[in-house]
């Protein structure tokens, strides 16, 4: 959620953008080829076709290279999953951003990022109003829905 808001500030301020949110699940179902189709086609807004898993074609490199571009990636949980969809980072354009988000720190420690923000965990009345307005579509209800809320929580 965080990563989509900033998201939403940001790309307008670019020339290309995407944000995949469940990455670790679209590659599980769909691979790594079908990952960056969609990605490269969302960043060029055209429709790219990839035939490795490894590199990119000279063409997308080139024309990526001219534009600065945003990228979210939404629960990545492979180490190696970037190196497969961007390869070297070095004909990427000088101001574009790839924003990872993973429960994994080592994905992020593996490919050196520059910076680390952690998220906090909730306070105990903050987790039981989020876990209400989902669950209930509401954040005042019962002391018997109270209750049994903080239990769930905790």
């Amino acid at each position: 959620t965080i990563a989509e808001e900033i998201f939403n500030k940001l790309y307008s301020k670019y020339d290309g953008h995407c944000f995949l949110a469940n990455v670790k699940e679209e590659t599980r179902g769909h691979g790594t080829i079908s990952l960056k189709e969609k990605m490269f086609s969302m960043l060029l807004a055209e429709n790219v076709k990839v035939n490795t898993a490894n590199g990119l074609s000279n063409y997308i490199k080139r024309k990526i290279g001219r534009m600065t571009v945003l990228r979210v990636l939404g629960d990545v949980n492979d180490s190696d999953l970037l190196e497969k969809l961007f390869g070297n980072h070095g004909w990427l354009r000088q101001g574009s951003r790839i924003i990872i988000t993973t429960r994994d720190k080592q994905v992020l420690i593996a490919n050196k990022v520059d910076d680390i923000y952690q998220v906090g965990a909730l306070k105990s009345s903050e987790a039981i109003e989020l876990f209400s307005l989902y669950a209930f579509n509401q954040n005042n209800f019962d002391m018997e829905y109270y209750k049994l809320s903080k239990r769930v929580v905790n």
